[in-house]
């Protein structure tokens, strides 16, 4: 296989394994701090124990196992070679070494017994590695936890001795103990830097929270910077942020209310004037250009408040707002089928909603012979929210300008009458709405034909 085949094939092969892991790493930026903290302690308790039980532990296994088997060796050599009497050794044994002996002329070895855990692997090890270096005699070996004694059982040329030592002289609690206080402790610490963690990231969660709120239009009024220094300085920059944003929004609604104050007064002068001239088809041209003056100075004021307008947000049914709006116009708007859930609970600002929602049914209205509005939630991981479709049959827009339409002025129909075309604030004033409500608009083909309106509203 080509050089390049197999790099491009490695790099298939990387970009998989980085999508993997991407998938598998926790969202939250706390449990991805716990993560970092845990990991390395896990990996030292794991390298630790492994060094621990296959160095220290067995050694110490192996030491005690070849104490054990000595002193058995003896007792056997003793035994079979007759040179003391049994009862004698058997006393011995008792009294000295902590060992029970028993002899079975005419006994026979039993069958191999079976571990049941780790530990009784290790030690049956140990056991065997010292009786097979120190005799030839063949042997079993029983651990039996549950009463806390080691069978030995050796085989001699009459019978079996066999041989009940205690599982301390074999076994060390040492491991366990150093297993059991290394977990406590680990647990104990981490949980200490879980607590001051949390500390630290709460601030950070308040911000993305009072960010996230004042996207929607909700003041955070509590709001203060607290944490880390980065933290504070973070914070103490969307404050002035946002205060800055404030004084340019209020200083442009202050402006152009002020610029229409003062081009409607000259502007009624011109009306009165005009009612006292004699009627002619001039005057009511003149008339319908001040009508439509004035009107195109209310669609700059109402675009320049935009959400600007103190409403206090409420947590309401999205499906009864929608169906109030519709049948509040049901008289003056053409067919509208309705597909909405029966409750589903949004924080808004009723009145802004509703004025958004208006111009875009009267966008559809405008434009196609019947509307349809349906809704639906959509539960994504870590995006809950509300899909609301807005649809006509009318001959839609181009696909090129389906972005311009949102522009402030901007108008599909290229004549400047505005009872054909508007002034071009309706869609803007919507979209600045459903923004402000940390939400979001877009225009797509509808499958009725024209054209299809898609608010995604946070849950």
């Amino acid at each position: 296989m080509p050089s390049g085949q197999k790099a491009y094939k490695t790099s298939l092969m990387a970009k998989s394994v980085n999508k993997i892991f991407k998938k598998m790493m926790p969202r939250g930026l706390f449990v991805r701090s716990l993560l970092i903290l845990i990991t390395p302690i896990t990996l030292v308790m794991l390298i630790t124990s492994f060094v621990f039980v296959d160095n220290h532990w067995n050694r110490m296994s192996d030491r005690l196992a070849e104490s054990v088997v000595g002193e058995i060796i003896w007792l056997s050599d003793m035994v079979e070679s007759s040179r003391w009497d049994y009862t004698d050794i058997q006393g011995y044994g008792k009294a000295h070494l902590e060992i029970d002996i028993t002899y079975d002329k005419a006994a026979i070895l039993p069958e191999h017994y079976k571990d049941h855990g780790s530990w009784q692997r290790i030690m049956r090890k140990s056991l065997e590695r010292a009786l097979d270096k120190r005799t030839a005699r063949p042997y079993r070996i029983n651990i039996a936890h549950h009463n806390k004694f080691i069978y030995i059982k050796i085989g001699l040329k009459q019978g079996v001795i066999t041989f009940n030592v205690p599982l301390r002289r074999i076994f060390s609690s040492s491991a366990y103990i150093f297993l059991i206080w290394m977990a406590i402790s680990s647990i104990f610490l981490i949980s200490i830097a879980a607590i001051f963690m949390r500390n630290q990231i709460r601030p950070i969660r308040a911000l993305a929270k009072a960010t996230e709120n004042y996207g929607r239009g909700i003041d955070t009024k509590n709001f203060k910077p607290c944490g880390a220094r980065e933290v504070r300085q973070a914070a103490r920059a969307f404050l002035d942020m946002k205060d800055r944003i404030g004084r340019q929004v209020s200083q442009r609604t202050v402006m152009l209310a002020g610029v229409s104050h003062d081009l409607r007064t000259p502007l009624t002068r011109l009306k009165l004037s005009l009612s006292m001239l004699p009627p002619s088809q001039d005057i009511d041209d003149m008339k319908k250009d001040i009508a439509d003056m004035e009107t195109m100075i209310d669609g700059y004021l109402n675009f320049a408040r935009g959400a600007d307008i103190k409403e206090e947000s409420a947590r309401i049914n999205f499906s009864a707002l929608i169906t109030e709006i519709y049948a509040r116009n049901k008289n003056r708007l053409k067919p509208v089928h309705l597909d909405l859930p029966e409750y589903v609970e949004l924080n808004i600002k009723p009145q802004s909603m509703e004025r958004a929602l208006t111009n875009i049914l009267n966008n559809a209205d405008k434009y196609g012979e019947e509307i349809w509005v349906s809704a639906q939630i959509i539960d994504e991981p870590y995006n809950k929210h509300l899909e609301l479709r807005i649809e006509d049959n009318g001959i839609g827009i181009a696909p090129e300008k389906l972005e311009d339409v949102f522009k402030p002025f901007y108008r599909v129909e290229t004549s400047r009458n505005s009872s054909t075309g508007g002034i071009g604030l309706g869609l803007s004033i919507a979209q600045d709405i459903i923004l402000n409500h940390g939400g979001k608009i877009t225009l797509d083909k509808s499958p009725h034909g024209g054209l299809a309106a898609c608010i995604h509203l946070p849950i």
